[in-house]
């Protein structure tokens, strides 16, 4: 089995009169010969797809009857739809089986009716199958299928939808962790690969390529860990927590002496500081031993604020 690129004319529907005509160097198909096994197919271009006709199938699929296929459409056609058979009504030769036979009345011509298949529809087809060939043909009728949605990319310039830039830029933000030198380099180097102006533009037949060179690129610049700093963080951490604790409980004592006169002067001014002293000072609780908190406690009960800090030092010697 093969699909190889020899031209080779095919079949392309006229919708005004009915008509297929043969033509040669079809637009989608003028570089496409397919065929399988021993058979060679004529396939029809419609609606921009590939379409087989009926007989060719049955050949494909090793039946002995031209008809066969038919026969199976016939037994499943509920699991059928309009995106994956129709028929058609060409002129007549002795190239294809015979549905309908007529004359047509505006050209005078022998006439018939075809059925053909999609490729989806063939590989249905294929599945209803009981020839030991099937699975052979099912895998070669996928290999076709992605070879055309590949192709109809290609040839519309179909760019990536707007899901697949949000994952695109996810992936950059997650690899440049916030760092600009990182997140502006992915860019530079993902639009250059691709020879795009911008990420938006990445066609989509080449996302997944973009996606593995996004996760695998080897940054030129680092991502900046700080991690010294941390280290310093963690190992102080404890002795900082408790730094703050005490001196939120020491604010509190002072706001408790001198909080009144404060709000004399401004009771709006007062009200607004007062919960910040005293709900600071809860919190403050949680993070002192409850030792340590009795002799403060102690030493707030004769502290002197108008002393200064010799004075108190001096008073503090004076107690113990």
């Amino acid at each position: 089995m093969k699909l190889t690129g020899t031209k080779k004319p095919c079949q392309t529907t006229n919708q005004k009169q009915g008509l297929v005509a043969i033509t040669e160097g079809c637009k989608h198909m003028s570089s496409l010969a397919l065929s399988f096994n021993e058979v060679n197919f004529s396939p029809v271009a419609q609606n921009g797809q590939i379409w087989l006709t009926a007989p060719e199938l049955a050949s494909a699929l090793g039946y002995s009857k031209s008809d066969a296929v038919g026969q199976v459409y016939e037994r499943n056609k509920d699991e059928f739809n309009s995106s994956m058979t129709t028929t058609i009504t060409v002129k007549s030769n002795d190239s294809v089986e015979t549905l309908n036979l007529s004359v047509s009345k505006k050209s005078k011509n022998l006439t018939k009716t075809i059925r053909i298949f999609s490729l989806r529809g063939a590989h249905l087809i294929a599945m209803f199958s009981k020839t030991a060939i099937a699975k052979q043909f099912r895998k070669w009728v996928l290999d076709v299928l992605d070879r055309e949605v590949v192709t109809r990319q290609l040839e519309s310039r179909q760019s990536i939808s707007p899901e697949q830039q949000a994952l695109l830029h996810e992936i950059v933000a997650r690899r440049s962790q916030g760092e600009r030198k990182i997140f502006a380099e992915m860019w530079a180097r993902h639009n250059r690969h691709f020879k795009i102006p911008r990420y938006a533009e990445l066609l989509a037949i080449h996302f997944s390529e973009a996606v593995h060179y996004l996760e695998t690129m080897e940054l030129k610049a680092k991502v900046s860990t700080k991690q010294d700093n941390l280290i310093q963080i963690d190992k102080n951490y404890h002795n900082n927590v408790q730094g703050l604790a005490w001196h939120m409980l020491w604010i509190r004592e002072w706001w408790r002496q001198f909080g009144e006169p404060l709000r004399a002067l401004s009771p709006n001014m007062a009200a607004a500081v007062h919960d910040h002293f005293t709900d600071g000072a809860m919190f403050a609780f949680h993070f002192i031993d409850k030792d340590d908190l009795k002799r403060q406690r102690e030493r707030s009960e004769y502290y002197q604020w108008h002393l200064s800090c010799a004075e108190r030092m001096a008073l503090d010697y004076k107690r113990k």
